[in-house]
Order: structure tokens, then sequence, then C-alpha cells
């Protein structure tokens, strides 16, 4: 009671965090051990398995439905019936758009740094670079949550576009001059950029989506950040484990997504532009 939806995100974030430091540690810890990448993935996927089962068991209550209605967070358009459920607006999907490539980034450096620490370095040191590099994503990622959760945030705009620009300006530095040690910094920038970004949109949803569409925004917007993180892990994979041209790739898509974020932006500042969303009217009764 009297905490904001941000605060409580950004709570559960933390402990995800922490989990996933622990984790990627004892897996380093296990790689350098026993030398056995297939092995670390097993257990990944176990990991997994037992989250969703977890997940399947959580109450009913949870995942209520009662009195809310579906939005979509994939067009910014009141129209169009390949989407079903109500829009959010220009705004929040132009932040959503942005939270998503950060989100991307994350699992593309994520991946392909681990490849390219694969193919280039082995036994210890090749454990020690990996445990650096989730020391970096979570260090940063804990770092951004925390300054998110002590900013007011109330403009959340400017914060966002800053986040993908400055990722993005070290990304391109980090293409013209790679080390393993200024990727693994780069990791630590964007997950402080990918904690500030996801606060920014929780933000953003919270003020501007009416209360009958909150919930179901917020569950879809995760979704498709998830999603985001897993296109960009395969991009990751796709590209060979050269540090130059990936970071290179990962620059440029970053200056689109800063581009389309910036225009779309001014597009929902438009006279006219509703940056509210509004719930559809729910049918009358029978008989009423």
């Amino acid at each position: 009671s009297g905490m904001t939806l941000v605060s409580a995100n950004a709570r559960l974030s933390m402990f995800g965090l922490g989990a996933a430091a622990v984790g990627g540690a004892s897996l380093a810890g296990l790689i350098s051990v026993t030398d056995s990448y297939p092995l670390a993935l097993r257990l990944t996927a176990v990991v997994c398995v037992v989250a969703a089962v977890l997940s399947l068991r959580l109450p009913a209550a949870v995942d209520s439905a009662e009195g809310e209605v579906e939005a979509t967070v994939v067009r910014s358009e009141h129209r169009g019936r390949v989407w079903q459920g109500q829009s959010l607006g220009s705004h929040v999907v132009t932040a959503l758009r942005a939270a998503g490539a950060l989100r991307a980034l994350s699992g593309f450096l994520t991946l392909f740094l681990a490849f390219y620490i694969q193919s280039t370095e082995t036994g210890t040191a090749a454990a020690v670079a990996l445990g650096g590099l989730v020391a970096a994503a979570a260090g940063g990622s804990v770092a951004g949550t925390a300054l998110g959760a002590r900013m007011p945030l109330s403009r959340p705009d400017p914060v966002l576009l800053t986040s993908i620009g400055g990722v993005a300006v070290v990304s391109a530095v980090a293409a013209l001059s790679f080390s393993l040690g200024t990727a693994i910094l780069v990791a630590a920038g964007a997950g402080v950029a990918n904690a500030l970004g996801k606060l920014c949109l929780d933000a953003i949803i919270q003020r501007e989506v009416p209360d009958a569409l909150r919930a179901s925004a917020f569950a879809r917007s995760e979704t498709l950040l998830q999603l985001a993180w897993v296109a960009g892990g395969g991009l990751g994979i796709a590209l060979p484990p050269n540090g130059p041209l990936g970071f290179g790739v990962a620059a440029g898509l970053l200056v689109l997504a800063f581009a389309a974020t910036l225009v779309g932006r001014r597009r929902s500042l438009r006279p006219g532009v509703r940056r509210r969303a509004e719930p559809a009217p729910r049918p009358a009764p029978e008989g009423g």
C-alpha cells in the first residue's frame, strides 16, 4: 500500500538482478572447473523449466482479467484488425519501442560476447572473462535500477533518449577501438541504460494508461521486451565472433532506434494527437 508500480517493479528487478549475478558467477565457476559449455547450458535449461513450473503454480487471482480491457502494444493508432486490443497511444508505443531496443541490445551483448569469449579464450582466462561480463552487465543493471528508483522520473522521455544515445556512442567507440575490456565496459553501460529505459517505460505507462488498460499494458509490454531480448540474442549468435563488426552493427541499430524514438516523440506531441490512451467503451447490457 502506498508504493507506486514503478517502485515495485524496481524492487522486483533488484531481486532478479541479484539472482542473475549469483547464477552467472556459479556458471562461470562451473565452466572454469569442467571446461564444458554444454553442461552450463543444460543447467540453465533446467532452471528455466523450474521457473516455468513455478509461474504456472501462481494463484489464479494473479492473472485475473476481471474488469480489464485488452490492450495492444504493437501499434499506436486506433485502426486495423490484425492486432486485437485497445491501442495505448503513440507516446506509450514509442517509449516501448525505445525500451525494446535497449533490451535487444542487452540480449545481443550477452550472447555475442559469450560466444566471442568462447572462440578467443580458453580455460581460466575464458572463465574470468565470462565472469567479468556477467559482473559488468549485472552491476550496470543494479546501478541503473537504483538510480532510476531514486529519480522522480517526472520527465522520463529525456532520460530514455539519453540512455539510447549514450549507449549508441559508446558502442561506436568500442567498434572503432575494440578490446575485450572496452566490450565489458559497454556491457556495463548497456545494463545501466536498459534498467533506466524500463523504469522510464513503467513511468509513462503508469502516468498515461487508464486503470482498465494498465494491467494488460504492463503484461504485454514486458512480454514484448522479453521477445526483444531473444531477437537481440539471436542476432548476436548469427554474427561471426568479430568484435568490431558486432559492435558496429549494434551502434548502427541503436542510431536507428534513437532516430525512430525522436521522430515518434515529436509526432506524439503534435496538436490534435491524443497522448493518453482511453479504454474502449463497454457494450451496454442486454435489455438496458
